[in-house]
């Protein structure tokens, strides 16, 4: 199942998610009603029609004939809806909101804890081998048991966090199994899924919560006797808290309908990954050799247990309504002969720091992949083990000082504008005169101590470091962001010409933190055919062909077969009115629209590009980032085309 797959399988998902979501609200508003009318029947409220005591023995229907009817349950739906709606309105600041709601702890670049740098690296190597920018780090430490969770709408927002027990008693390989799978859910579209199921209940416990209101506990009690004394308002806030149950129940139902399969494709995901099931499967085992030691304490965590890698609840739920199989079940789906017999656990002992590279050692040579741009659908958001190793292996080899500026707000500012330093010495200290003559002292200082270093690097790692840059940028104000789009800016029309890594390097950067640094439009779907975004394309195709086929004749045969996945094989590439390439501003506009088209839209107009570049079935540095950032726009990340 590739990635258009999984997307449309997370998009009927939410369908059914809202036509559960209906028949739970109705049932919760006719609860709520029911109780409310026996309340006021036993306070001998006799003003609400003829309902009494008496009467309701007599006619249980009579709940239903009162006018009352006509706004309790209007308002218990009303109540739902604003409280989910507030809960996704609140959610909207990404990830990290969930993180932090659960009593999270950002992990700052500089930490100098050997564990927390441990799972930086992780989640580092992940990315570059997925292709795109790392999610927020976060750690739970107030939780002592093993779990972890992904969550955010989509990759420039998502965040990972994982408890202090993790930390403490997983290995590096268990750690990298666990982000592997959290990285599943975020890239196959499960995350904003899972977003809306947390405001949707929200949205059902809150009758719950009104409940809670009316039964307080310890020292408020008194005050509740003070205040009413009334027998009918205890009985309403008792109601209210059974009709929460419902409501509760109801969503635990909504989050087992759509978490138990996910949770088993998302381990199936990190073995392909990471092609090591015992890591997985040891982490499960650990889990239980804790006591199903994957609980979580805070009080949201009804709302968000879905969310989790394991079982959140410390009590284990009812088989029906747990959003996790069993422990047993998924190791067994790994190690069939698994017995169910879980080992004791102890914490590892505490890491120490390992030596780190110097400035000269460079990462490896990549060596060009040949490819068929068939296979490039089946690439998207689809690592393989071979992608991790050379994230690992740019990381080990990485220099110290580049490493350690990319988590850095300040260091990453400097790193982004030393990888745009041209290799001609003279384009270079004309660039460098530019920084002095609009930057600060001590940056221009750090731009020309960083450039040695990437002067070292091998080019294949320049749009891995700017993906690794772009956590620590979006923690610079909104000043400083905009001062640094002006240098980026200055320091590309140096040369008055703008190159093709110029290009990518600032369509990265301002796709994932414009956004970031502004209030964003609600992304909407536009085009659900591609028919009115041919034009579009065929700028597209015509600006990608003149920057990765050179000779003319290669230039129209290529052309000629990215034109023919979406159009009539009757139709000649001649017979399109094919501008002259007018530079990369036209692309840009060009994909700025294409990126508002449905998921089926995108997958054509990749195809057609993927069909255009890998036309002589090589990819070169050029050609492969160039398909990157176009895929990246799409919202369809691919790794990098390097075997």
């Amino acid at each position: 199942m590739n990635f258009f797959d999984q997307q449309e399988q997370a998009r009927r998902a939410t369908f059914r998610l809202f036509l559960l979501f209906i028949p739970a609200v109705l049932g919760v508003a006719a609860a709520a009603h029911t109780v409310i009318m026996v309340s006021l029947a036993a306070t001998g409220m006799f003003w609400v029609g003829e309902l009494s005591p008496l009467s309701l023995a007599e006619n249980p229907a009579v709940i239903w004939q009162s006018k009352l009817v006509l706004y309790v349950i209007p308002t218990t739906i009303a109540l739902i809806c604003i409280a989910a709606a507030s809960r996704i309105a609140e959610l909207r600041r990404g990830g990290g909101a969930v993180a932090v709601m659960l009593g999270g702890r950002k992990v700052q670049g500089g930490t100098e804890h050997a564990r927390e740098r441990q799972l930086l690296n992780v989640v580092d190597e992940m990315s570059i081998a997925a292709g795109t920018t790392p999610p927020q780090v976060y750690i739970l430490d107030r939780e002592p048991g093993i779990n972890a969770f992904a969550a955010g709408y989509g990759l420039d927002d998502a965040a990972v966090a994982v408890t202090r027990g993790t930390l403490q008693h997983l290995t590096r390989d268990e750690l990298q199994a666990v982000i592997a799978h959290e990285f599943s859910h975020i890239l196959n579209g499960d995350m904003r899924l899972n977003m809306r199921v947390i405001g949707m209940i929200s949205g059902l416990t809150v009758v719950s919560d009104l409940g809670r209101f009316f039964l307080p506990s310890g020292s408020d009690r008194s005050s509740l006797r003070g205040r009413s004394g009334n027998f009918g308002l205890l009985m309403l806030g008792v109601g209210l808290l059974i009709v929460g149950s419902i409501g509760v129940l109801f969503a635990r139902l909504l989050k087992a309908a759509i978490s138990r399969e996910r949770e088993y494709l998302a381990d199936a995901s990190a073995i392909q990954f990471t092609r090591d099931p015992g890591a997985v499967a040891g982490t499960l085992k650990k889990i239980g050799g804790l006591g199903h030691a994957g609980g979580i304490s805070s009080p949201w965590v009804e709302s968000v247990s879905h969310l989790f890698f394991a079982d959140a609840f410390r009590a284990s739920s009812a088989c029906w309504f747990s959003t996790h199989p069993s422990l047993v079940e998924r190791i067994r789906r790994i190690e069939p002969r698994f017995r169910g017999v879980f080992p004791r656990i102890k914490p590892l002992p505490e890491a120490q720091p390992k030596p780190r590279p110097d400035s000269k050692t460079q990462p490896a040579k990549a060596r060009l992949l040949k490819v068929a741009a068939a296979r490039v659908i089946d690439m998207v958001a689809a690592p393989t083990p071979a992608h991790l190793e050379r994230g690992r292996a740019i990381l080990q080899q990485l220099p110290t000082r580049l490493h350690d500026a990319s988590r850095d707000p300040y260091g990453a500012s400097a790193l982004v504008l030393s990888l745009l330093l041209d290799p001609d010495p003279k384009l270079r200290e004309s660039q460098l005169q530019v920084l002095k003559q609009r930057a600060t002292v001590g940056l221009v200082e750090a731009v020309h101590a960083l450039a040695k270093d990437v002067r070292r690097l091998d080019r294949a790692a320049y749009l891995p470091l700017v993906d690794l840059s772009t956590p620590a940028l979006r923690d610079l104000s909104a000043s400083q962001y905009a001062q640094f789009k002006k240098l980026v800016d200055a320091l590309v029309m140096a040369d008055e010409k703008l190159g093709c890594f110029e290009y990518l390097l600032q369509k990265v950067l301002r796709r994932h933190l414009d956004g970031y640094f502004s209030t964003p439009a609600a992304f909407t779907v536009q085009f659900y055919s591609l028919k009115p975004l041919i034009p579009d394309c065929v700028v597209v195709l015509n600006e990608l062909a003149a920057i990765t086929q050179k000779d003319p004749t290669d230039r129209m045969a290529a052309l000629s077969a990215s034109l023919g996945t979406f159009v009539e094989p009757s139709v000649k590439t001649e017979e399109f009115d094919l501008p002259k390439p007018s530079g990369l501003g036209a692309l840009d506009r060009a994909l700025d629209r294409l990126g508002r088209g449905s998921l089926g839209v995108k997958q054509r107009v990749l195809r057609a590009c993927a069909t255009l570049v890998l036309a002589d079935r090589e990819v070169t540095i050029e050609e492969g980032e160039m398909l990157r950032a176009i895929a990246d726009v799409l919202d369809c990340p691919i790794p990098a085309f390097l075997s």
